[in-house]
């Protein structure tokens, strides 16, 4: 059976990512905050609503060519930059964006003293802390996500 449109427009929000009050909020825009809660909470348990959020997460890892990160994945990247100190950054992390490293020395002849200087590169946290927030539906992107809920609804109503 298929879903009305606001039932559909919410499910497509939470399968872009929305928490479950924007997607309602994106569903339906009059709704008040605490009732949009409550009924976001509700509407995420149905069995249709989520078979057409697993559909959407499907359709797009298929367009995608099964390489599309997931969001689960981009929070967790989000999370271990914020989250991880710079000294346990090594040059093999996938945290680390560049690395150098230089040999420095003081004196000279069998004197000399050699010691290491290394930097490291990684992502602002700031900014990854700002976009983590947008993925959660709490930053001031976060209308991004539910213009890209339109043009999916607008795509799917023109096949």
């Amino acid at each position: 059976m298929a879903l009305s449109g606001p039932h559909q427009k919410f499910a497509e929000g939470i399968a872009l990512g929305l928490d479950q009050t924007e997607a309602y909020k994106a569903a339906y825009p009059d709704a008040k905050p605490g009732s949009a809660r409550a009924s976001a909470a509700r509407l995420v348990t149905k069995d249709n609503i989520a078979a057409e959020v697993e559909r959407i997460r499907r359709g797009a890892e298929v367009l995608a060519g099964g390489c599309v990160l997931t969001l689960a994945m981009k929070r967790q990247f989000l999370y271990d930059l914020v989250t991880t100190p710079i000294d346990q950054v090594g040059p093999d992390s996938h945290l680390c964006q560049s690395y150098k490293r230089n040999d420095r020395y003081a004196g000279s002849g069998e004197d000399a003293e050699q010691w290491t200087v290394e930097e490291f590169k990684v992502p602002d946290k700031l900014a990854a802390i700002k976009l983590d927030n947008d993925l959660a539906g709490e930053g001031a992107d976060a209308q991004l996500a539910n213009s890209v809920a339109d043009v999916m609804a607008r795509i799917r109503s023109k096949r």
